[in-house]
């Protein structure tokens, strides 16, 4: 019912992992041959270079607790008093009251569903917790934000790799400077909150950016249901130059096993033909032949952008999107 922890405190263990492996390194031998990361399947490629972000992203936390142990041994030199004392004094939270206890209880007793007394340790135990881990990012916030730190760790660079995109509908011009192809699913409710952003951003850089959307029903976990059905009916919306009509209204609520249906009749396509190609092999094999893609690529989830052939890894689609897209048309100095 509390907030996840978003931060590790500072005085927990932590272990450096091995360096990051670049594209030439060799990995393995086998059978007397030496193998490379670019000698890899698409898909291992795409799930080593995943596990090369997790690691540096689990190396983060060292590196604050480093700017902070830094920062406060030159507070205790500057002002003579023992390194612990004054660690002691600026990672102290303070100390929960009943008042706040109680309001927290209030606020979730239905779920709770036991009385307050019954539970009053635990929470109280739980919200100090929650204002160390809060003291211990703002303590984070300050220190980076007074000495400019900045992460120097090199990134791990995505593989590159070629698709066979011309099944697929796209926006923007034929010639654009970067092409961006998204895997997504009508029942995601991270797609459905994304596509705004991403909408915006392919207005904001207009010609310089063609954009494809390529089906990807994973919330089904492989049962032929709502969003196969729905991606199905995408593609016979695009056989009657429909698609992007058909994709804009089937993202502005959750999809139902009679959405397809809906949408071309609010569409007002010719229904014989959506009809006949809905229940075709060839609607189906057009899904199935894109989910492959995606499996192929190493696609897990959704939503999922590649930005000239290379994964976009990504926290939110929106932001992160439009900073790769600033960074692969700027300029060359």
């Amino acid at each position: 019912m509390f907030k996840k922890s978003i931060a590790v405190l500072l005085l927990a263990s932590a272990s450096l992992q091995p360096a990051l492996a670049e594209d030439g390194d060799i990995l393995f031998s086998y059978k007397g041959k030496d193998y490379a990361l670019k000698d890899l399947q698409s898909q291992l490629q795409q799930a080593f270079y995943t596990a090369q972000v997790k690691a540096q992203e689990s190396l983060t936390p060292v590196l604050e607790q480093a700017i902070v142990e830094k920062y406060i041994e030159e507070i205790a030199t500057s002002t003579d008093r023992a390194i612990n004392d004054v660690r002691e004094e600026m990672l102290r939270a303070e100390a929960v009251t009943k008042e706040e206890v109680k309001s927290v209880y209030e606020q979730y007793k239905d779920q709770i569903g036991r009385p307050l007394e019954e539970i009053e340790s635990t929470l109280t135990q739980q919200l100090q917790q929650q204002k160390q881990q809060e003291k211990v990012l703002a303590l984070i916030e300050k220190v980076k934000k007074e000495t400019g730190f900045v992460n120097k760790m090199e990134k791990p660079e995505a593989p590159t790799f070629s698709m066979d995109l011309s099944p697929y509908p796209f926006k923007g011009p034929e010639d654009a400077k970067v092409t961006v192809v998204e895997f997504a699913d009508y029942n995601c409710g991270y797609c459905r909150n994304s596509k705004p952003e991403i909408d915006k951003l392919l207005k904001q850089f207009g010609d310089q950016v063609k954009f494809y959307y390529i089906d990807y029903p994973v919330t089904e976990k492989g049962i032929a249901g709502s969003t196969t059905q729905t991606a199905r009916g995408a593609y016979c919306a695009g056989q009657q130059d429909k698609f992007w009509d058909f994709y804009n209204l089937a993202y502005e609520k959750p999809v139902t096993m009679e959405t397809a249906a809906e949408l071309a009749n609010t569409l007002k396509l010719d229904q014989k033909a959506f009809n006949a190609c809905l229940t075709s092999d060839e609607s189906a094999k057009f899904v199935k032949n894109s989910e492959k893609m995606a499996q192929s690529l190493g696609v897990t989830g959704t939503p999922t952008l590649f930005v000239n052939g290379r994964l976009l890894h990504t926290h939110d689609a929106g932001k992160d999107l439009k900073a790769e897209l600033e960074k692969t048309l700027k300029p060359k100095s």
